[in-house]
């Protein structure tokens, strides 16, 4: 029941901000944004809006904008979004998602599976209230799948050809994999039992684990928590070289011209 409950909270916190009529950006903790993905979202709605008051037709903006999965599985048919990234609207048909999903948990507990319930929330959602969704583009969105089975994807991303606004390690059986994979991306920010002995500025004990995580939280605020325990990884080092390497041989050419 562990995991149902967690899915439950995970659940709730949207519910509440969409209650108390906040628009809701959610994301899991294994999703690290590259770029800012608002923007790519709100001029989203922005061109809808547009259609809606040019049609005269306000049921047209979308009230949740899902992330792609990448499977193609009958257990996330017909719809295949992903609930580790959300954008909800403060709307009466998303609000029914949500809080149908919470009074589900059952079905969590039973399926092990947070997504396969929301799944057919929003299916239910669409017969009955017309709920309106949208799906994110999976390029500028990539997760696991890609990971996993998009190999010139992947050449593209680490050669920062590819510069998507996020990226979900989802399709990972554990943490220990997630934390594998991310590292060797250069995405991992904690401390870990790799980080080099020599640099004593991050301790694993303090942030790598979560009880150290809890008890550091504890004891700093704002930027201490961030100098204490946020190592930037080595993807965002190696792009920035990348990019001044380019604006050098830029500046360089046009000297010699």
């Amino acid at each position: 029941m562990t995991f149902a409950f967690l899915m439950w909270l995970k659940t709730t916190s949207v519910l509440i901000g969409t209650f108390a009529g906040y628009d809701v950006l959610f994301q899991d903790v294994d999703l690290v944004w590259m770029e800012d993905p608002m923007p790519v979202i709100r001029a989203h709605i922005q061109r809808y809006e547009k259609i809606a008051t040019e049609t005269n037709r306000d049921y047209v903006v979308p009230d949740v904008y899902f992330m792609d999965d990448g499977a193609r599985t009958p257990r996330f048919t017909p719809l295949y979004v992903n609930s580790g990234f959300y954008y909800v609207r403060a709307t009466e048909q998303s609000r029914y998602v949500f809080l149908r999903i919470a009074m589900a948990i059952s079905q969590i507990a039973t399926s092990h599976s947070h997504q396969s319930v929301l799944t057919r929330a929003v299916h239910e959602a669409i017969d009955l209230f017309g709920l309106r969704f949208a799906v994110l583009d999976l390029k500028l969105f990539p997760s696991g799948f890609h990971y996993h089975h998009e190999k010139k994807y992947m050449a593209s991303f680490r050669a920062f050809e590819t510069r998507p606004n996020v990226f979900h390690m989802c399709w990972t059986e554990s943490r220990k994999q997630k934390v594998e994979y991310l590292s060797g991306l250069g995405l991992w920010f904690l401390p870990n039992e790799t980080t080099p002995a020599e640099n004593q500025k991050y301790r694993y004990d303090e942030c790598g684990t979560v009880a150290g995580l809890k008890d550091t939280l504890s004891r700093s605020v704002g930027r201490n928590l961030l100098e204490r325990c946020c190592i930037r990884g080595d993807y965002w080092t190696q792009r920035d070289a990348k990019d001044n390497a380019r604006i050098q041989s830029t500046v360089d050419l046009a000297s010699t011209t």
